[in-house]
């Protein structure tokens, strides 16, 4: 119990940095962005698949200019016996992104995370989606 309780601190305080460096390049200096992800990794935003680094990339620099404001973290662990024995969180933010001159939009971000040695994590899965827009108000 005290090996889980350790290993979801370490996957809370990986998501914060993560999250925070994320986001930031992301808005500021997006090429950057694609140095997180695996090679093989996989993107699927608004329910459009993207698959492997350099499409990401490509996806990723053709995207407007943008401002996210996360409201909301949350990691968990994922079992050493479902990745392998690699150490891997999924990290789940909300909040709300502005591209371009549009309106703010909720939105929802969900990362799986995984780690290729002590220091060197990458992002293996990515799912991106836009809330609805409220049009009773």
């Amino acid at each position: 119990m005290q090996d889980l309780k350790m290993r979801i601190s370490l996957a809370c305080e990986g998501a914060e940095n993560f999250v925070k460096f994320y986001y930031e390049r992301f808005d500021k200096s997006r090429h950057i962005v694609s140095k997180l992800y695996s090679v093989d990794a996989k993107l699927i935003w608004e329910g459009n698949a993207v698959v492997g680094l350099d499409s990401i990339a490509k996806f990723h620099e053709n995207l407007p200019t943008s401002l996210h404001v996360v409201e909301t973290i949350d990691a968990q662990p994922i079992s050493g016996f479902a990745t392998n024995g690699q150490d891997t969180f999924v990290v789940v933010t909300a909040g709300t992104v502005k591209f371009h001159d549009n309106k703010p939009r909720s939105f929802y971000q969900t990362f799986t995370v995984t780690s290729l040695n002590s220091k060197d994590w990458k992002v293996k899965s990515d799912c991106f989606r836009l809330m609805p827009i409220d049009t009773k108000s």
